[in-house]
């Protein structure tokens, strides 16, 4: 299930977050789908930090140094005010790195995961998807990782997140067309049109869609 862990002992934790339709058009920075396809860890503590992955982009994946999962979990813990503990990761992704599924929302999700259950943070999920929108400059992608369904979502400030979440009946058949080659989200937003504001255009849009996510519930 989406965004659920589980803990069989106080030192071990697993993790599986789903990648998200968050920047693939429509609804994009307002809305996004959950897929059935994830990115599942497993972590337990160590003497020093070591990554071993498999799976799609495994050679992005397990490379230690300038991991965004791990970068998050000593980010968060720092911030704290708590010593990061070393970590021995396992990492099995099936979600595309950089085209467009929610790739580096579900890294820092399991990053802030992992900083929440080893600094016994006791965040609240609102908590954890502000956190991850913070970094991540939207919250459609994050809330959709971490809730799983449908999700319309917008930042009510600099760390928190308004999220309302549709849970679809049944499954919905989806195409997804991957491309060989990966494109982050600024260089895709360059096609955007430029003589109106996209912040503004982009609470509007957010906005509506939660009065109408709020008419629906």
């Amino acid at each position: 299930m989406p965004g659920k862990k589980s803990s069989p002992t106080p030192a071990s934790f697993r993790l599986s977050l789903p990648a998200t339709s968050a920047n693939l058009g429509p609804a994009f920075d307002a809305a996004a789908l959950a897929f059935e396809i994830h990115l599942k860890l497993d972590a337990r503590p160590a003497v020093g930090y070591s990554v071993h992955a498999t799976g799609r982009d495994a050679d992005v994946c397990g490379k230690v140094d300038n991991h965004l999962i791990l970068n998050t979990y000593r980010e968060v813990l720092e911030a704290a005010s708590k010593r990061p503990e070393p970590l021995a990761l396992k990492i099995a992704n099936d979600i595309p790195i950089g085209k467009g599924c929610g790739s580096s929302a579900a890294a820092r999700l399991a990053g802030i995961a992992l900083a929440v259950h080893y600094g016994a943070l006791r965040w609240t999920d609102a908590q954890i998807i502000g956190e991850a929108s913070r970094r991540e400059h939207h919250p459609d992608n994050a809330s959709a990782c971490w809730m799983g369904g449908l999700t319309v979502a917008r930042m009510s400030g600099e760390a928190e997140a308004q999220v309302a979440c549709i849970r679809p009946k049944g499954k919905w058949p989806l195409l997804l067309a991957v491309p060989p080659q990966p494109l982050s989200t600024e260089q895709a937003r360059r096609v955007l049109p430029t003589q109106y504001s996209r912040a503004d255009a982009v609470i509007n849009i957010q906005n509506s869609m939660l009065l109408l996510a709020a008419f629906v519930q």
